[in-house]
């Protein structure tokens, strides 16, 4: 008799939090797990930084982002001669450059590449078909490219690619040494003083292309504009 009187009594708050536990706590651990780290993702794409300027360089020259000797790594390097170049275009306070290092070769080049090193020979491969996309779609407006890329997409694009750089090439006191009228050999500007690449990497700058416009809109209108800022400073820096 006392079982049946005791069923459906109610319980009081602390049993009911007990029965919940007891019959759903992996339940619970489990979403708990879910929520945290879907909070963490979110949180890591809102603190995305936000860069003011993209720049590309893509060339059979390695750019390693490993230190030798304790050195600072020669990417790190690079990265930093580039903030010389580069306006606090977002305000601010502080200058952040995404440089987009590609190890890249002409359709020629890759296939005169020996196949004893086949990790080289893939990240060849892939960084050479990322260079395509990148050159049609992308953020990176402002190039500093190996001189037999530079010369193959110029005549593949017919010229449309790039943007003749005379408009931007402001100082009468440097003798700017042309590969074509949309490219200027790095060795041929004071900048050269300040940045470890090769005297033959080619400094151009990607046309805003109709299909650019159309994907990304205002987006690649604003990061064009940059790229046309960071080019005149660059071919005028002294």
């Amino acid at each position: 008799m006392e079982n049946r009187e005791n069923v459906g009594a109610p319980m009081s708050p602390k049993e009911k939090i007990e029965n919940f536990w007891y019959h759903y706590k992996w339940h619970t651990i489990v979403g708990a797990v879910v929520v945290i780290t879907l909070c963490i993702v979110v949180l890591q794409m809102c603190k995305k930084p936000d860069y003011d300027a993209y720049i590309m360089y893509a060339g059979d020259y390695k750019i390693s982002n490993m230190s030798e000797d304790g050195d600072l790594p020669h990417y790190q390097r690079v990265l930093a001669s580039l903030k010389k170049v580069v306006d606090d275009e977002n305000g601010d306070g502080k200058i952040d450059v995404n440089l987009q290092n590609l190890y890249a070769f002409t359709d020629e080049q890759l296939g005169s590449l020996g196949s004893d090193s086949t990790a080289e020979l893939s990240l060849a491969i892939t960084d050479s078909e990322t260079l395509e996309s990148a050159l049609v779609v992308g953020n990176y407006y402002v190039c500093f490219l190996s001189e037999e890329l530079f010369l193959a997409n110029d005549a593949i694009y017919d010229g449309a690619m790039f943007e003749p750089l005379a408009k931007y090439a402001t100082s009468e006191d440097i003798d700017y040494e042309y590969a074509s009228e949309r490219g200027i050999y790095l060795r041929s500007l004071p900048y050269a003083e300040f940045i470890e690449l090769p005297g033959d990497t080619v400094v151009c700058l990607r046309s805003l292309n109709g299909y650019s416009s159309a994907i990304g809109g205002r987006a690649n209108k604003q990061n064009f504009a940059i790229g046309e800022r960071v080019i005149k400073n660059i071919l005028s820096y002294k």
